[in-house]
Order: C-alpha cells, then structure tokens, then sequence
C-alpha cells in the first residue's frame, strides 16, 4: 500500500507541475 501511496503522490506531484511550469511561463 506505501508504495502506491507514493506513486500516486509522485504521479500528483507530476502533473501538476509540468502544468505549473508552462503557466508561469506564460505568464511571464
């Protein structure tokens, strides 16, 4: 069960950042 917990954090963590990192681009 732990190691799908942190697979599913990193996987979380993933997404959202690649979609954080175009969009402060954007901004910028």
């Amino acid at each position: 069960i732990l190691m799908i917990v942190i697979l599913f954090i990193s996987s979380s963590r993933s997404s959202p950042v690649k979609r954080e990192e175009p969009s402060e681009a954007s901004a910028t």
